[in-house]
């Protein structure tokens, strides 16, 4: 279920701005991260996922 938004997109999902969240097509989020990661944090997230 998507949640309504009211124009605070990052404040509905958890994260600050400046943060990432990865969503799979069937809508659950399979990864978040509130702030900013260093470099290679998304890459990182996306192989844990696809278990790579």
């Amino acid at each position: 279920m998507v949640p309504a938004l009211d124009g605070d997109w990052a404040g509905a999902h958890g994260v600050t701005a400046s943060g990432a969240v990865l969503v799979r097509p069937d809508g659950i989020v399979a990864w978040c991260s509130a702030s900013e990661g260093g470099p290679g944090t998304v890459e990182q997230a996306l192989r844990a996922v696809l278990d790579r």
